[in-house]
């Protein structure tokens, strides 16, 4: 048996108890001869956190004594068979879908990263002040006046779009305002005396 698994398997097991050496064999040129390489089997194990889960899980349920580790090993194996044909699934089922939603297994989703602001060569070197940032409310009021005065292509989403500073420009050189593009206090009053109400 000894033989069996460590020189004549072709292939590695299934589900071996412990790491064992892999065989590669070479067969060199036309004598025949085969030689043999015996290469340490250094694939490391990855931990599972669905597997941890169930262990976790099982322990608690005092059907699983081992290691909390996420590999899935023969007392794993068995802790699930027991479980499951306790609740009344098919006992070879293993580590499913089914079997999570039993024990509330809740996957960790990763986190989106924000995506990365631009900033221009004037904000880092400070040549040239920020563009002052308007709450919400301020932009969103702004862009249904300007909608309401007939300039159209701007969606009321209280983003400084391209579209607003551009109403925004036009409408303060149609009304004698300094130019600049931006929401200030001046462009709100001269929206909300000319704006209809609506």
């Amino acid at each position: 048996m000894t033989a069996n698994a460590v020189w004549y398997q072709d292939h590695r097991h299934p589900a071996p108890l412990f790491a064992t050496r892999v065989l590669a064999v070479d067969v060199r040129g036309e004598d025949g001869i085969s030689r043999y390489r015996v290469v340490r089997d250094t694939g490391e194990i990855k931990a599972d956190p669905a597997t941890a889960h169930v262990q976790k899980a099982l322990t608690e349920l005092s059907i699983y004594t081992g290691a909390i580790d996420g590999v899935s090993g023969p007392r794993t194996r068995e802790a699930v068979a027991a479980y499951r044909r306790s609740i009344g699934l098919d006992p070879d089922g293993g580590v499913d879908a089914a079997l999570l939603r039993r024990l509330d297994y809740q996957p960790e989703m990763p986190r989106p990263s924000p995506a990365p602001r631009h900033v221009s060569l004037a904000e880092r070197t400070g040549s040239v002040p920020s563009p002052p940032s308007e709450p919400i409310e301020k932009v969103s009021e702004v862009q249904g006046a300007l909608t309401r005065l007939g300039y159209t292509g701007i969606d009321i989403d209280g983003v400084m779009g391209a579209k607003t500073r551009a109403a925004i420009r036009d409408f303060q050189r149609k009304n004698d305002l300094a130019v600049t593009g931006e929401v200030d206090a001046a462009l709100v009053k001269s929206l909300r005396r000319t704006s209809p109400k609506g």
